[in-house]
């Protein structure tokens, strides 16, 4: 039993060391070591707003909520959400990269039924 905790504890070690290694690689591959501490500096130096804004709170009745949703539908619509034109234009795009391509092209079923024959 105690080998068991053994391997779990030099095991979480190890993942830790390789965790804290992958993070501080990908900060360093973005900015050196001295562009870090100049920018810690800086971020230190800012100060922090005090004043925090004032969030207007409305008291609702369940069955108010119930009452007014009662004429709308119970799931939403694609195209009010904001971006739907740029996710509509990638899905062509990707769509038409896929047919060039053929990934959507389907065998015939007689071509199918021979090719299992031979």
């Amino acid at each position: 039993m105690i080998e068991g905790i053994a391997v779990y504890i030099v095991t979480m070690i190890v993942m830790l060391a390789i965790a804290s290694a992958v993070i501080l690689g990908f900060a360093l591959h973005r900015r050196s070591a001295d562009q870090w501490r100049d920018h810690l500096r800086n971020q230190s130096g800012q100060e922090i707003p005090t004043q925090i804004p004032q969030i207007s709170v409305r008291e609702e009745n369940m069955n108010a909520v119930l009452e007014s949703s009662k004429g709308s539908r119970g799931y939403m619509v694609a195209d009010g959400l904001p971006g739907f034109e740029a996710v509509e234009a990638m899905t062509e795009r990707i769509e038409d990269i896929a047919t060039r391509r053929g990934a959507h092209a389907k065998p015939n079923p007689t071509e199918a039924d021979t090719s299992k024959d031979a």
